[in-house]
C-alpha cells in the first residue's frame, strides 16, 4: 500500500512537471497568432495613400506635388528638415510630403503627414522639405506646362523701357538646373524666363546676345516670352 501510494505522487509530481513544461509553448503559440494577427491589420501603403487623400487633401490635389515614403519610417527615426531641425517618428509610420506650393522656390508651405500602422494620421506644417531619400511621387501638380506658350510674366505695366547706348555689345548667360535629374523644377525654368524676358523687354538686350544654358535642353530662345 505504501508503495502503491508512493508511485501515485510520483506520476502527480511528474504530471504537474510536465504541464509547467508545456504551457509556455502554448503561450508562444498564441504570442505569434497575435502577432501574425497585429501584422495582418497593419495599415497598407495603398491603403494609407487612400486615407490621405480622402481624409487629409479632400480629394484636392490638382495644384500640389505628394511624395510617398517607399518603407516604413520606424519609430524614434528621425525625419531631417532643411534649414529647420528634425522631426522624431512617435510611432512607426507611412511619411507623405506635400509641397503646396510647387511653383515656388523655398522657403514655402508644405505638410509632413504621419500615417500611423492603425490608421491614425497627423499633420506637421514647415517651411522646407524634408532631407529623406527613397520616396515615390504619387500625386504631380497640374498648374502649368513644363514650356508653355504664353508669356510667364507680362511687362505691360513698364512704359519706360530701360534701355542704354551700345546694347550691340552687351551681353547675357542664363543658366539653369537642378542637382540632378529629379530636381529640375518648373519654377527654375520660370525665374530664367523672368531673366530672360526682363533683358529683352525692358533693358533692350538683342536676343542674339542672350545664352542660355538649361540642364535638359529645353533653350528660352525656342518659344517666345
Amino acid at each position: 500500500m505504501i508503495h502503491t501510494r508512493f508511485f501515485i505522487i510520483i506520476l502527480i509530481i511528474l504530471g504537474g512537471i510536465a504541464s509547467c513544461q508545456d504551457q509556455p509553448d502554448n503561450l508562444s503559440i498564441k504570442e505569434n497568432h497575435a502577432n501574425i494577427k497585429s501584422r495582418s491589420l497593419a495599415i497598407s501603403k495603398d491603403e494609407a495613400i487612400d486615407l490621405v487623400k480622402q481624409k487629409v487633401l479632400c480629394k484636392d490635389t490638382s495644384d500640389i506635388n505628394v511624395f510617398i515614403s517607399n518603407t516604413i519610417i520606424e519609430e524614434n527615426d528621425t525625419i531631417q528638415r532643411y534649414l529647420s531641425g528634425n522631426s522624431i517618428i512617435k510611432s512607426s509610420c507611412w511619411f507623405f510630403f506635400v509641397d503646396d506650393n510647387p511653383m515656388e522656390n523655398w522657403s514655402h508651405p508644405c505638410r509632413y503627414i504621419y500615417v500611423t500602422m492603425n490608421g491614425e494620421f497627423s499633420i506637421e506644417h514647415h517651411s522646407f522639405p524634408p532631407k529623406i531619400e527613397n520616396m515615390t511621387k504619387i500625386i504631380s501638380s497640374s498648374a502649368t506646362p513644363y514650356i508653355q506658350s504664353t508669356p510667364l510674366l507680362s511687362f505691360q505695366q513698364i512704359n519706360n523701357p530701360k534701355a542704354t547706348a551700345n546694347l550691340h555689345n552687351k551681353y547675357a548667360l542664363i543658366i539653369n538646373g537642378g542637382i540632378d535629374k529629379e530636381n529640375n523644377h518648373l519654377r527654375y525654368w520660370n525665374n530664367c524666363s523672368a531673366f530672360y524676358s526682363a533683358l529683352t523687354k525692358i533693358y533692350g538686350y538683342s536676343k542674339s546676345n542672350i545664352t542660355t544654358l538649361m540642364a535638359d535642353d529645353k533653350t528660352l530662345k525656342k518659344i517666345e516670352i
